[in-house]
């Protein structure tokens, strides 16, 4: 009889778990069923592996039910999990947020994981409580911004920029000032999410591109080609093709190419000088753009 039960409980996990693949293999079909997909997959997710596992929760998390919430928090919070089921866990948390009806538990148990001793459990659980417009949330992640461990400083950043209004920009931009170097470099990472305030982070932006370090330069001219039309700051990509980082210089005349011939004409001095540039890889990219524009050379 013990055997025969044994059997059985195999056959019933297995229909279950070919009945989650099913699922996380056709969203349409998922999408069809929710309201009996969604009890299997939660029952699934305690039996699969950690394939699977990542891909029910992936797939619960864009499901603003707060039948889901529970489990997928169980999975972030579950030090047994794996580090990256238990981030995933943690971004499919701050997805969900902003779509729930009610989110004063889940804010309440991510409030308190904050600070625990743990500093995955923080990083996470700073990360989760980012969704859009959890103002409440602010003053939680503004403290962790001096968090002894970097990932958890990083989270926090991450999660003030996906709330998103102008209050986390302007607590983002004043910790720019004392902040250490990879933290600086998180934020202007950051900091094209508040693109409806493009005139401030323009402004933020091209302070960093004067900063003496050339990795902060070099995320500052990322972040500022997400949130600006090149063509309207055709200056500052000039005074960056002078840069003395090769690795900026070559960055811009990449990015050239996305302008008319009639636009970089404006540089073809610049750019013409760049074919003697001492970094190879600079004199490849200015060489492609000058056949681009079929000036001659040399």
């Amino acid at each position: 009889m013990g055997l025969k039960n044994n059997i059985i409980q195999f056959d019933r996990r297995e229909r279950i778990l070919g009945k989650a693949r099913a699922y996380t293999e056709s969203v349409e079909t998922f999408l069809a069923e929710t309201e009996k997909a969604v009890p299997l997959l939660i029952s699934a997710l305690f039996r699969a592996d950690e394939e699977l596992k990542h891909k029910i929760i992936v797939l619960l998390g864009g499901i603003a039910k707060n039948e889901v919430v529970w489990p997928i928090y169980h999975f972030m919070s579950d030090m047994d999990q794996s580090e990256e089921l238990r981030r995933a866990a943690s971004i499919q948390l701050c997805l969900l947020g902003g779509f729930l009806d009610d989110t004063r538990q889940l804010h309440l148990h991510l409030v308190e994981d904050i600070s625990h001793p743990d500093d995955k459990i923080r990083a996470n659980a700073a990360f989760a409580l980012g969704w859009e417009g959890n103002k409440k949330a602010s003053r939680h992640l503004r403290e962790l911004l001096s968090d002894n461990d970097p990932d958890v400083q990083q989270a926090a950043i991450c999660a003030l920029a996906n709330i998103g209004d102008i209050d986390q920009l302007y607590i983002l931009i004043r910790e720019l000032d004392n902040a250490t170097l990879d933290k600086k470099r998180v934020i202007i990472c950051n900091l094209w999410r508040f693109s409806e305030n493009e005139k401030k982070v323009i402004s933020v932006l091209l302070q960093c591109l004067e900063h003496e370090n050339e990795l902060v330069r070099m995320d500052a001219l990322a972040s500022f080609g997400l949130v600006s039309r090149m063509e309207n700051y055709l200056k500052v990509y000039g005074k960056c093709l002078s840069d003395p980082s090769p690795d900026i210089r070559e960055q811009v005349l990449i990015r050239l190419f996305e302008l008319s011939v009639e636009k970089i004409t404006v540089f073809k001095k610049t750019i013409l000088k760049l074919v003697k540039d001492p970094v190879p890889k600079v004199r490849q990219q200015a060489i492609r753009l000058i056949s681009r524009c079929n000036w001659t050379w040399g």
